[in-house]
């Protein structure tokens, strides 16, 4: 007897995909209106009539009550609905839309703690309207094409590579912006809140969009949506902020024991989607080695306090914990070396840190821009006994020049936008990127070419001077980060970082720590090129035409 065939059941219990939300509305003067923000599509893999949910974080649909408005019509579509002539949106139906207080108190406490110095993106004048959760039924099953499997992430670890998947700007071309794809870190973790910031530049419209970490495979890990952004009031930089979807669900599901919320009996929400008991649904990201890498580079990047003879601060930055009794940092950093009882240096981890106690600074070269901190016998000790993590276990004697090159993909790690709280542990920022540029000069007098300067497109923000820019690949440390680029007109560049190579750090070092062995100072072309002054002779050439 032939054998019968058993269809083959799904892997994945549910898909996603991503998606656009279209508001079409008459204003006060009963003209027709429309705005659009991203969205995600969830739908079952096993029922095909079922139409799925589209979920988004957006406060254009919180505002004025726009979700429960009846003169509101709403549509979505995905990538699959654009052809060569048409753009198919689906009509929607609101279900329910979600209070997220951890989202919300996470907002607050860096647009009002800390004196106004972000400001959140979409801009409202009320906080509590972008941290809704709205969710919407589809009348029918969204276009099923270009579906990709739905599993949620586990803790997600800072320097994971994400994508967002969303639709920017579709309001003004939903040909073109429909599943529009960005990439970015997860710079940093709140632990409280699970909440993700991300270098990834913000758009309007980005919010609701599905935030994805690289698992290498094309289809991802599902991280959380999109909320939007803090931006810094000075323009210095921003940062996206993502909410989990380990704490999405678990928001619905307070809201559906909760009896003073009103009972969400209309939102046919699967099960499993709710008590986060699909396994299938549940199996930690795969992690890229860089992932691993970063935890490692980030606990030799030291947070560099300075404080006002009040007691006050007055600014910080930076440091990389080179050996276990030396610390490399940026002069800007501690511009007056006589008040370094004023500066405390503190580790990442622990409950609050471990401050360091410095006993001495040099600076080994005028005209560049570091200097070197030379701790106490105490917390070399310590960081001795307890076997540490640092910068250069064992400095070479040779400029690593063959290790820089252009291209290169990097992690840039600092202190950089968030001033570090004296109460709280300060927990750097990780940026990826890539090498962008290199300047090779003599180091020393009669010593061959090698790094002088190089730049990155890792984000570098205010705070970061003196952190590392490390081979994302190994680990090994590249480089001290020193500024980010800023025009006469006071625009700031973050992805465009300047980089004292880690041959001009171990020249500085051996200067400061080994005597020298008989070098001399740096090269005056080096001092010039960190200037911003000639170092090139420019020639143009003369080409004779032929008659």
């Amino acid at each position: 007897m032939a054998a019968v065939a058993r269809k083959k059941k799904p892997r994945w219990k549910y898909l996603y995909a991503a998606a656009a939300i279209k508001v079409i509305y008459k204003d006060d003067e009963n003209m027709q209106r429309q705005v659009a923000v991203s969205g995600v599509y969830v739908c079952s893999s096993e029922d095909v009539d079922d139409p799925g949910f589209v979920f988004t974080i957006s406060s254009v649909l919180s505002c004025k009550d726009v979700a429960t408005d009846p003169r509101c019509a709403f549509y979505a579509a995905t990538p699959a609905a654009v052809s060569s002539t048409s753009v198919t949106w689906t009509p929607l139906a609101h279900s329910t839309s979600t209070d997220l207080p951890l989202l919300r108190t996470f907002i607050s406490s860096h647009t009002t703690a800390l004196a106004n110095t972000f400001t959140f993106l979409p801009s409202s004048t009320d906080l509590t309207l972008p941290t809704l959760l709205a969710v919407f039924r589809p009348q029918t099953r969204l276009t099923p094409a270009a579906l990709s499997p739905f599993s949620f992430a586990g803790p997600t670890p800072a320097g994971a590579k994400l994508v967002f998947r969303g639709a920017p700007f579709v309001a003004d071309s939903p040909a073109i912006f429909l599943g529009f794809e960005t990439r970015g870190t997860a710079s940093f973790v709140d632990d409280a809140s699970g909440v993700v910031l991300s270098d990834a530049r913000y758009m309007d419209g980005i919010e609701g969009s599905a935030a994805i970490i690289d698992d290498d495979s094309g289809d991802g890990v599902q991280l959380g949506v999109v909320a939007g952004a803090l931006r810094k009031v000075n323009g210095e930089g921003e940062m996206v902020v993502v909410y989990p979807w380990t704490a999405i669900v678990k928001d619905l599901a307070s809201q559906l024991s909760s009896s003073r919320r009103r009972a969400l009996q209309d939102l046919d929400l699967p099960t499993s989607l709710l008590t986060l008991k699909d396994t299938s649904a549940l199996d930690p990201a795969p992690l890229s080695s860089s992932s691993d890498n970063a935890a490692a580079m980030a606990h030799c990047v030291v947070c560099i306090r300075l404080r006002n003879r009040n007691g006050s601060r007055r600014s910080w930055g930076s440091g990389i914990l080179l050996t276990p009794a030396v610390i490399v940092t940026n002069h800007h950093v501690i511009p007056d070396l006589d008040q370094l009882s004023l500066a405390s240096v503190t580790l990442p981890g622990g409950k609050n840190g471990t401050t360091l106690g410095v006993e001495r600074a040099e600076k080994p070269f005028e005209g560049i821009d570091m200097i070197f901190l030379f701790l106490n016998k105490r917390s070399s000790s310590a960081i001795l006994a307890c076997n540490y993590p640092t910068a250069i276990p064992s400095l070479s004697s040779t400029t690593p020049s063959s290790t820089i090159h252009r291209n290169q993909p990097v992690t840039a790690i600092g202190y950089g936008l968030f001033p570090p709280s004296p109460t709280t542990t300060p927990t750097p920022l990780l940026s990826h990127g890539h090498i962008t540029s290199t300047v090779p000069l003599p180091l020393l007098p009669h010593t061959p070419p090698s790094p002088a300067l190089f730049t990155v497109s890792a984000a570098c923000w205010n705070g970061a001077s003196g952190g590392g820019v490390f081979a994302s690949d190994t680990g090994a440390l590249l480089g001290m980060i020193t500024s980010n680029a800023k025009t006469d007109r006071g625009v700031v560049y973050p992805t465009l970082g300047f980089v004292i190579p880690v041959g001009v750090v171990l020249l500085g070092y051996r200067r400061c720590v080994m005597k020298g062995r008989g070098e001399g100072g740096i090269s005056e072309r080096v001092v010039r090129l960190w200037k911003m002054q000639t170092t090139h002779v420019e020639i143009f050439e003369k080409i004779k035409t032929k008659l």
